[in-house]
C-alpha cells in the first residue's frame, strides 16, 4: 500500500473512531435511565476507559521490538495523572454541554499550550506557529 493511501486510511480510521466514540459517550452520559435517572458514574466510566486503554496499549506493545526506555518514569506518571484528570473533567462536562461543543473547546488547547510555553517556560516559536 503506498504512503498516501496509508495516510488516508489512518486519518479516516481516526475520524470514524472519534465519531463513534463521541456518539456513544454522549449517549451514555446524557441519556435518561429508569425512572428518569441521569448518568452519575463519571469516575467509573473513566476507570473503564483507562483500563481498556491500558489493555490495548499492552497488546500493541507486544507487537513492537523491545527497546531501552530513556524517558524517566515520573514523566509517565505525570502524563497519566493529567490524562485521567482531563478525562474526568471532560466526561463530567458532558452532563452540561454536547460532545461537539466539548470538542470545539478542546481544539483550543494548542493556543493555551503555546501561551504557557511563552509565559512560563520562556520558549520562543517561529512566526508561523502563531498563525
Amino acid at each position: 500500500m503506498n504512503d498516501v493511501l496509508k495516510l488516508f486510511v489512518c486519518c479516516a480510521g481516526v475520524f470514524v473512531c472519534y465519531l463513534f466514540y463521541g456518539v456513544f459517550q454522549e449517549r451514555v452520559t446524557r441519556g435518561k435511565y429508569e425512572g428518569g435517572e441521569k448518568f452519575t458514574y463519571t469516575t467509573t466510566l473513566v476507570f473503564v476507559q483507562c483500563v481498556t486503554n491500558a489493555m490495548f496499549a499492552l497488546g500493541a506493545l507486544s507487537f513492537r521490538k523491545k527497546s531501552e526506555q530513556k524517558v524517566p518514569s515520573y514523566l509517565f506518571a505525570i502524563a497519566a495523572f493529567t490524562y485521567v484528570a482531563a478525562m474526568l473533567c471532560s466526561n463530567r462536562s458532558l452532563q452540561y454541554v454536547s460532545y461537539p461543543t466539548q470538542v470545539l473547546v478542546k481544539s483550543c488547547k494548542p493556543v493555551a499550550v503555546l501561551l504557557l510555553g511563552i509565559l512560563v517556560a520562556g520558549k520562543r516559536y517561529p512566526f508561523f506557529r502563531y498563525l
